[in-house]
């Protein structure tokens, strides 16, 4: 909440004020006590949601920043887990090579490790905007060949590690939302959070096979 909350507090209080006292009748002194009041608390209001706008907005700049080392990684990216709604959708042993960096993104080469003849030139684009909610995204544009169905969305950034890995998320018709892992190495910390941040069944890719497998699950440690 920002400027536009403060104001609304503003109204609220001084139709408070104005509703419960009889405001011609008070001395000239109350009156000046009672405006002071609702600016000294309208004005704590304010400080308040604006520290809570800042946190919000750094927390944003954080993150499109480990985001965007991750895009802009010399290293192979892999796509190694997704949300089981999506697994008709995207294929499994996506791989990303780099190419060239950019100011907001990177150029990279898309293409399945089985078949790696069919390739797609894509820019990598992220995408900031500091007007609230601030919500980092990242989209796939084609510059040669054609991009695999359900990479021309926009896709909402839920977290990102620098040289590690970085999740996205998107919404279907339905309202439904689905998740993907790009790492540039399978580990457990990326795998783990991307369990706490998204909600339904997971697939992890084989990439030796080039096919989306069940998610073991973890075994308990024993007493």
């Amino acid at each position: 909440m920002g400027p536009v909350v403060c104001r609304g507090w503003s109204w609220l209080l001084g139709t408070a004020v104005f509703s419960h006292v009889r405001w011609h009748r008070c001395p000239k002194m109350q009156r000046k006590t009672f405006l002071l009041s609702i600016l000294i608390i309208t004005f704590g209001l304010c400080a308040a949601e604006g520290e809570t706008d800042q946190e919000r907005i750094k927390k944003s700049e954080d993150l499109y920043r480990k985001a965007l080392n991750v895009v802009q990684t010399t290293s192979n990216l892999r796509l190694f887990k997704i949300s089981s709604s999506i697994n008709k959708t995207v294929a499994a042993c996506l791989v990303t090579k780099f190419l060239e960096k950019e100011t907001r993104g990177a150029i990279r080469m898309l293409y399945r490790k089985d078949t790696p003849s069919q390739k797609t030139k894509i820019y990598v684009a992220l995408h900031y905007s500091t007007v609230l909610p601030i919500r980092p995204s990242l989209q796939a544009h084609p510059i040669r060949g054609q991009l695999p169905p359900y990479w021309n969305e926009n896709l909402i950034i839920k977290h990102a590690e620098i040289d590690d890995c970085i999740i996205l998320e998107s919404t279907d018709l339905n309202g439904d939302l689905s998740c993907l892992l790009w790492a540039l190495q399978k580990n457990n910390k990326c795998m783990k959070i991307f369990d706490k941040m998204c909600t339904g069944e997971a697939l992890v890719a084989n990439m030796k096979t080039c096919q989306w497998t069940k998610q073991k699950k973890a075994r308990k440690a024993d007493n």
